[in-house]
This record gives structure tokens, sequence and C-alpha cells, in this order.
């Protein structure tokens, strides 16, 4: 299965959030989202990389979100 993460920026290391796909345990695209962007930032960012969004982003705990994704 591929899902995509929104892991939020860990201050002072970095400064925006990321949107990450996985595929199993293997990272296949990252992106950092731009500083102060919306919420529909998160699906730009994904269809940049070659994905779209399957179903809605969902709590992962820590601040992270994750949703199911597949290429365009």
């Amino acid at each position: 299965m591929t899902a995509a993460w929104l892991v939020p920026a860990r201050e002072p290391v970095e400064i925006l959030d990321r949107v990450t796909v996985v595929d199993g345990e293997h990272v296949v695209a990252s992106r950092p989202l731009p500083y102060g962007s919306g919420l529909t930032a998160r699906d730009v960012a994904l269809r940049a990389l070659g994905f779209e969004r399957v179903d809605e982003w969902r709590d992962a705990g820590n601040g992270a979100l994750r949703a199911t994704v597949r290429p365009l």
C-alpha cells in the first residue's frame, strides 16, 4: 500500500512541513510544503510528486497526518 504522510516541521532544525510518499518502508518521494501554506497545498504537492490522494487525511499522531495515495 502506498501512503502519504504530512510530517510537521521539527523546529529549529526544519521550518517547513513535508509531504512524504512511502511504499511499505521505502520513501518514494518527498517534498516540503511552502511556508504558511493552506490545506490544499498538501494535494498540490502530491500531484507535483505524481500521486493523488484516494481517501481523507487522517491523524497519525504527533501532529502527522496520513492518507492513501495512488500514482497519477
